[in-house]
């Protein structure tokens, strides 16, 4: 009986819809992931890319009303220009949803009910932020103050602070305040759901101890986060905005935002692939989840969990990509500060490709990587224009000029030896999630080509066969750079009249379209 084909789910966490993408999201989880799929359905794999926009949350409601407009006109409205601008950058889902979607709201409440009733959440009664001007439970992030460490004056309840870092609780945080009135809020006792990790903590245990393949920083800090033991963790809050609970007498409560979009990456395969949405689920299948380094553990603890208890016995993530943070100009983004970078205006003042190219060279997989803008011109300059692009021009224009553009097919040498396993190296660097190490073998293949050029010194003998192994070089580049910079990979081949076909090489002959330049510099004012 023939093998069933390993299929792959690759998706990316879930932006939320509270703002516009930055150059962090790009780098930390967006482009990394596009590049892995591409290069993923060229070596023939049955894989399918998957996300969307994360409409719920405090953080749209806060800036819903900071604009006075309805959160979910304000979700909708942010949800579009997410899907412009990975558009624009050549990010190209199968499937981009939201979790507004009928079918996510569906799913939302199967996997709800299916937990519920076989007791892996519970009710349970907490204490939360209540303000008794607005008569009204109010979520962690409306109650903000001093950080009891540092006495920064920004800090939320729930979230790090931004100068030491440390987790601020209500009743550790100095001269709490309501973020709507003012007023002190106070703690007060409500009915929730509750997610009982503890049940399955032994089984999540176990799968993390296993997962060898893991980076280390995801095993690591999934581990640190298990050590203590797993507690009860509230899935509802007291809001109106969100999706709902299917169980009568919870009508002003919601699921909340880090239970529920986790089961956006199911909705969004449900929305893709209809009736055929679990066999990427399950059986011969493998999910890739590419993130930044502040969703691990979601992603190595609280989805396995909601995969282990569904009755669909899900398979659990087999890869969790995490990178580390992006600096911009050695600094940390902060919106407050108005220190940052829009994914548009990036684009809009780099170029796609370009933009592309320096985030890939640099990818923050074990270290945060700042970005600067004198770097990412000198690579786009130094490398990519007169390294790789002025190869792939001279070597062209040569061709087209002395040889009327034409090549036959000549005996195997050592050039394509050697072209053939770097192919093998890349396709490894590829295959393990380390882009950043691929790119950099490109620019040591780039560097090598430009020396066969030089030492065959063709424009001196105008030797046909020298010409035939300088072409390969060209052709080579061309794959190589598809999965990076999908764009320009396909103007090299379309001059080399070649469609890609595939992430593998094979000798190249034919006649060439008259060359123009690919890489131009940069030159910015």
């Amino acid at each position: 009986m023939k093998k069933e084909k390993e299929k792959k789910l690759i998706a990316v966490s879930l932006p939320y819809a509270n703002g516009e993408a930055h150059i962090g999201h790009i780098a930390g989880a967006y482009l990394p992931a596009d590049i892995y799929h591409r290069f993923s359905i060229l070596t023939g794999e049955d894989s399918i890319f998957i996300s969307g926009t994360d409409m719920h949350g405090t953080g749209v409601v806060l800036s819903a009303e900071k604009e006075g407009i309805d959160p979910y006109v304000f979700s909708q409205k942010h949800h579009e220009k997410f899907k412009e601008i990975f558009g624009k950058l050549d990010i190209k889902f199968d499937m981009y949803s939201n979790t507004q979607s009928d079918i996510h709201i569906e799913t939302v409440h199967d996997f709800f009910l299916d937990l519920y009733k076989s007791k892996y959440i519970k009710i349970r009664e907490e204490e939360q932020p209540y303000c008794e001007y607005d008569n009204r439970f109010i979520p962690d992030r409306y109650v903000e103050g001093i950080c009891p460490v540092c006495n920064d004056k920004n800090a939320k309840v729930s979230e790090s602070c931004d100068v030491c870092s440390t987790l601020i609780q209500f009743d550790t945080i100095i001269e709490p305040r309501c973020k709507i009135c003012g007023n002190t809020p106070i703690l007060k006792k409500t009915k929730n759901f509750f997610l009982e990790l503890e049940l399955l903590e032994k089984e999540i245990r176990n799968y993390i101890d296993k997962k060898n393949n893991f980076r280390k920083n995801v095993k690591e800090f999934s581990l640190e986060y298990i050590k203590n033991g797993l507690n009860p963790r509230s899935i509802t809050r007291d809001m109106k905005y969100g999706v709902s609970i299917p169980i009568k007498g919870f009508e002003e409560k919601i699921i909340y935002v880090w239970f529920e979009a986790l089961i956006g990456y199911i909705s969004a395969t449900k929305e893709l692939k209809q009736n055929h949405w679990i066999d990427y689920w399950r059986n011969n299948s493998k999910s890739i989840f590419f993130m930044a380094k502040d969703n691990i553990v979601f992603h190595s603890i609280i989805l396995p969990f909601i995969l282990l208890a569904n009755n669909n016995k899900l398979n659990l993530p087999y890869q969790i990509v995490a990178n580390e943070n992006l600096l911009l100009e050695g600094e940390k983004m902060s919106k407050s500060k108005n220190h940052f970078m829009l994914a548009k205006d990036a684009l809009s003042r780099y170029g796609k490709d370009n933009l592309r190219f320096y985030i890939a060279a640099n990818l923050p997989e074990k270290k945060d990587f700042n970005f600067k803008e004198e770097e990412l011109i000198n690579l786009v300059n130094t490398t990519l224009s007169s390294n790789i692009g002025n190869y792939i021009n001279r070597t062209l224009t040569f061709l087209y000029k002395n040889f009327d553009g034409s090549i036959n097919k000549f005996e195997s040498n050592d050039d394509e030896d050697y072209i053939k396993n770097i192919f093998k190296s890349i396709n490894i660097e590829l295959s393990e999630f380390r882009i950043k190490s691929a790119v950099h073998k490109i620019i040591e293949f780039s560097d090598y080509a430009n020396k066969r050029f030089d030492t065959l010194k063709i424009w001196e003998n105008k030797n046909i066969k020298n010409m035939y192994i300088l072409i390969q070089y060209v052709y080579a580049l061309g794959i190589l750079l598809s999965p990076i910079i999908p764009e320009s990979s396909e103007k090299i081949l379309s001059i080399l009249n070649k469609k890609n076909e595939g992430f593998y090489y094979t000798p190249y002959f034919g006649k060439i379209n008259k060359p123009y330049i690919i890489f131009p510099k940069i030159e910015l004012i």
